[in-house]
């Protein structure tokens, strides 16, 4: 699923070699491209069998983590209406990471059909084109504003 996905997407927009690979999840993308880093675009499989796609923000400093999802929060409004819909917005404050994303609205896991995972794929590779377009530059800007506070 994960090499199909990652073909996919290859041509959409630059790749970066993933630190980190796993069964039920693969990060795809570093938000944003350059230093300093947000986190990073994920596609998964969660236990509940809702795959997500996601901007996965973790620069491994909770304060900041935190500090860069409220600035993306508040400029929530904005980043739904140019990513075409809406998104989860999962502070999650008992982690050190947070979350945004998208969810895919039938259920399906790693094992599903592969028909059911092609369709899987297509909407994977779409929502990731999008949601990496769409917060890029709004965190560079929160980035920028937080750079001194954090």
């Amino acid at each position: 699923m994960f090499k199909d996905l990652r073909a996919a997407i290859g041509d959409a927009y630059p790749l970066y070699q993933p630190t980190r690979v796993g069964y039920y999840w693969q990060s795809v993308a570093r938000v944003p491209n350059e230093s300093p880093y947000a986190g990073t675009t994920t596609f998964s499989f969660t236990r509940a069998r809702r795959p997500r796609v996601d901007l996965y923000i973790d620069t491994g400093d909770h304060a900041r983590n935190k500090a860069i999802f409220d600035g993306l929060f508040a400029r929530r409004e904005s980043i739904q209406t140019t990513f075409g819909g809406s998104l989860n917005w999962e502070r999650m404050d008992a982690k050190r990471a947070s979350r945004i994303a998208v969810y895919y609205d039938r259920g399906a896991d790693i094992n599903s059909s592969p028909a059911v995972l092609a369709e899987l794929r297509v909407w994977g590779v779409e929502m990731l084109v999008r949601l990496k377009r769409v917060i890029d530059e709004s965190t560079r800007e929160v980035l920028a504003e937080i750079m001194t506070t954090v």
